[in-house]
């Protein structure tokens, strides 16, 4: 019977123990060996098979842990690719505005070219809100939520390195925080 049952789908990972008279090891070994978590042999006491029954369960807790980790680290994975893209369309659009904005401060006088200057940083500046939002998708999907989930603490510092940067340059930046709560 627990072979059949074994061979469904929804009962593959039901946690089934075997309560049986029959105690000779191959009797055993041909229980386990048909797909029983576990096997107790009577006259059993009724705290073990609550005790064998709750460890049961914390190995299943732990099987679906790993498989949910498995599935985050996948999906995390996935994303290398996608950061890489949405990272070239950032550095292309600050670049267009570093140019724009040098050619501008070498031309003083040119209103015109100051025009051109504002028209592609503005372009530019809502291709970046762009890519940043579909970053920030991208970090919902993944549903970070802990620091653990968030990267190594090498990787932690490196983001704090990075705000104490962005706060020498622009003592203005608003932290990522900041960002979310304003929904930018």
């Amino acid at each position: 019977m627990l072979k059949v049952l074994r061979a469904e789908e929804d009962y593959q990972n039901l946690p089934v123990i075997l309560l049986t008279a029959w105690k000779e090891i191959d009797d055993r070994v041909e229980g386990l060996d048909a797909g029983a978590d576990d096997y107790i042999t009577k006259p059993f006491h009724i705290n073990e098979v609550v005790a064998r029954i709750r460890a049961l369960l914390r190995i299943q807790d732990l099987q679906q842990e790993m498989v949910d980790g498995e599935k985050r680290l996948a999906h995390g994975q996935g994303v290398g690719q996608p950061l890489v893209t949405l990272l070239h369309h950032i550095n292309n659009a600050t670049q267009s505005i570093s140019g724009m904005v040098q050619l501008a401060h070498d031309a003083a006088g040119d209103r015109e070219l100051h025009k051109q200057v504002v028209d592609v940083s503005l372009r530019q500046t809502e291709r970046i809100r762009v890519v940043l939002q579909s970053l920030h998708e991208m970090v919902e999907d993944l549903n970070l939520k802990t620091m653990e989930d968030a990267g190594t603490p090498d990787a932690m510092q490196e983001i704090a390195r990075l705000e104490e940067h962005l706060a020498e340059i622009d003592p203005k930046t608003e932290k990522p925080d900041d960002l979310g709560a304003s929904g930018s």
